[in-house]
């Protein structure tokens, strides 16, 4: 009967345990987000040129027939990019393809289209990924704690 009683006097309680755990649910999965974006920026805006020239080439290898490819990056990357096509050119490699400025592409952003399809890499398009993934998670119910001091 006695822990009824207290069962009875903490149910009020857990209304607000369940918003508090609901939003520090929502706030660790922001914190994961951002640290996310954080960390996985800093390295693209370092080494994203690397990243996507190396996932560039070795897409465009697995390309038969030698096809006509165009390469869509970041504006800031096409100077550097030019400059490495212009000596692959001269040993007669890559005048089938063609780099284009994409504005809305980030460091480390890449797009190849041919003329039987396409492949790429988005920031953006990951961020969203994950995202959507957390904002699942984020419906799963919490459990209510309480039940733990009920009667059977």
């Amino acid at each position: 009967a006695s822990v009824d009683k207290v069962a009875a006097h903490l149910s009020p309680v857990a209304v607000q345990m369940a918003a508090l755990a609901d939003t520090l649910r929502r706030e660790a999965a922001e914190l994961a987000m951002i640290a996310a974006r954080k960390i996985a920026g800093e390295a693209l805006d370092k080494n994203g040129e690397a990243t996507a020239a190396e996932a560039i080439a070795n897409a465009v290898s697995q390309l038969k027939g030698n096809p006509t490819v165009t390469v869509s990056v970041a504006p800031d990357a096409l100077p550097h990019i030019e400059r490495r096509l212009e000596q692959l050119r001269r040993h007669g490699i890559g005048a089938s393809l063609q780099f284009i400025g994409d504005a809305k592409a980030k460091p480390g952003d890449w797009r190849i289209t041919w003329a039987e399809g396409s492949t790429g890499f988005s920031r953006e398009a990951v961020e969203t990924m994950i995202e959507d993934a957390l904002r699942a998670r984020l419906q799963d119910p919490v459990e209510p704690q309480l039940e733990l001091f009920s009667a059977a």
